[in-house]
């Protein structure tokens, strides 16, 4: 090889390597924001049994509103796990090449 296809090379290597450091920053950003939103789902978990929202069984107005209200919040952090995935995708130049990001469709549910 001559010359200019070792500094095509070095650069190719340098461009990996930065995009690799990218990925595992984003990644990281991701670990730490699943353990809060895993804290969160086990509290809203635990308010939702606490409630006997998973009963069966019928229930009044009142408890099915709070159920519902508590399984609101538990979609909103279906809805923050997606902005986190979100955010390592946007940070992470490999995965972008690997097609668009898609969201978790089950957040709308």
């Amino acid at each position: 090889p001559d010359q200019g296809d070792l500094d095509s090379l070095n650069e190719e290597a340098k461009k990996l390597q930065e995009e690799a450091e990218q990925c595992q920053k984003a990644a990281d950003r991701l670990d730490e924001a699943k353990a809060k939103i895993d804290k969160k789902m086990t509290a809203f978990s635990n308010e939702f049994n606490a409630a006997g929202c998973g009963d069966s069984g019928g229930c009044d107005e009142s408890k099915a509103k709070k159920c519902k209200k508590i399984g609101n919040k538990m979609k909103g952090l279906c809805k923050d796990m997606d902005d986190a995935r979100r955010d390592q995708y946007n940070n992470c130049p490999p995965m972008q090449r690997d097609g668009p990001f898609e969201p978790n469709k089950e957040c709308d549910k």
